[in-house]
């Protein structure tokens, strides 16, 4: 029987879903080129005088029928075991490749809570790809449905996998530093904070010079917000007199990343809190 999918996404843990907009994935297809034959340039007998004789009988020739050739059985095509759903998607595609086991039309609580029916561009690929840079950040699952209702529309089954969570973070972290300060003191310490997915670090820069790594104040990256020093292999972060541009980077678990560029000796310090 042929099988059709659709898969469907929700962001609040399976009280609403929205069908995908399905990207298939197909295999390339080679083109195999007919056999040419040349065919020699026409040449021009010289005319050749006959006598009157005439025209022997020449037997009518018969070719026999040929065959036409048998066309080439296709293979079906393989369903491979699905792959593990990353726990954190940035900004890039998330392939899901899926196999599922027909059942009874709701012979289980999560069949009939699970044909939400099948989307418009239903399609019978294997693989799917969804482009999650376009999806809003959150804590996403996502459902397959498989069905032979087409090939047996009275007694037709289908099936339904749940995938487990997963986050899908598409924002850089903020880095809390104005534009422009007065002093490095302003630079030695700030925060970090992402709202999706931990800080797992960060770098820093002045005057295009080499980089160097930021230091979490307690000892590691491994949460949403971190206050971080900007610190060198002397001590805390010092400059010469005059103006100087820092270049911070941060980056989350997603590997979205901050880029931020702070003139320092110019303008007004930020007000006291």
């Amino acid at each position: 029987d042929q099988i059709v999918y659709g898969i469907f996404a929700s962001s609040d843990d399976g009280k609403s879903w929205s069908a995908l907009q399905l990207h298939t994935k197909t295999p390339p297809t080679t083109t195999t080129p007919p056999p040419t034959t040349s065919t020699p340039p026409a040449t021009t007998p010289p005319a050749v005088t006959t006598p009157s004789v005439p025209a022997p009988t020449v037997p009518a020739v018969t070719s026999p029928a040929v065959p036409a050739p048998a066309a080439p059985a296709v293979p079906a095509p393989a369903v491979t075991t699905p792959a593990a759903t990353p726990d954190v998607v940035g900004d890039k595609t998330t392939t899901t490749t899926t196999t599922t086991t027909t059942t009874t039309t709701g012979s289980t609580p999560a069949e009939q809570n699970g044909d939400e029916g099948l989307p418009t561009n239903e399609t019978t690929k294997t693989s799917f790809q969804w482009d999650t840079s376009k999806a809003p950040d959150g804590i996403y699952i996502l459902k397959i449905i498989a069905t032979n209702k087409y090939a047996h529309p009275l007694d037709y089954k289908f099936g339904v996998y749940v995938t487990k969570q997963f986050t899908i973070d598409n924002t850089a972290p903020t880095v809390s530093l104005p534009d422009h300060v007065a002093s490095v003191d302003m630079l030695r310490q700030f925060d970090i904070t992402d709202t999706m997915t931990p800080i797992i670090g960060g770098k820093f820069r002045v005057d295009d010079g080499p980089w160097t790594a930021l230091t979490a104040a307690d000892g590691i990256f491994d949460s949403k917000t971190k206050h971080v020093l900007m610190n060198t292999t002397n001590g805390p972060l010092t400059l010469t007199a005059g103006k100087h541009s820092v270049e911070i980077i941060a980056v989350d678990q997603a590997g979205n990343k901050a880029d931020r560029t702070i003139t320092v000796g110019e303008g007004d310090a930020p007000a006291a809190k």
